[in-house]
């Protein structure tokens, strides 16, 4: 299942086999109402598809585009967690954002792994069952 965003912000992938989200990004600022779009496709499209069990998030974030939308992205990533997401692996490109990602996920006592290399993210989620 493929789940597009409305503004064209981000993408996200659905492999129900592996049990792994893949959210993607263009290269736009993710807004706090992009949170909210996003939160509101996993909780009406993403959730119900686990039903409740373990699964993990392949982020590709090398084109996000920061912004000060943290406390809403905490509670995103809660709302995941409290919905069964195991694992996340982020790609990221900058040290910068891979601590704002540490930051997001601190508040939820979920500490997500950040890679700059593709391969070794998908590659740590298929060592953890994914």
């Amino acid at each position: 299942m493929i789940i597009k965003d409305k503004e064209g912000i981000y993408e996200l992938k659905v492999d129900l086999d592996r049990k792994v989200v893949t959210e993607t990004y263009e290269k736009k600022l993710f807004t706090k109402e992009a949170v909210t779009r996003m939160a509101e496709d996993y909780r009406n499209k993403i959730f119900p598809l686990f039903k409740g069990k373990k699964w993990a998030k392949l982020c590709d974030m090398r084109n996000y585009m920061m912004t000060q939308n943290v406390p809403e992205a905490q509670e995103f990533v809660g709302e995941c967690y409290r919905n069964g997401m195991d694992k996340a692996a982020l790609i990221v490109a900058t040290k910068v954002l891979e601590m704002q990602m540490n930051r997001v996920g601190e508040a939820q006592a979920f500490k997500p792994v950040a890679f700059t290399d593709p391969v070794e993210a998908d590659n740590y989620l298929k060592s953890a069952g994914y």
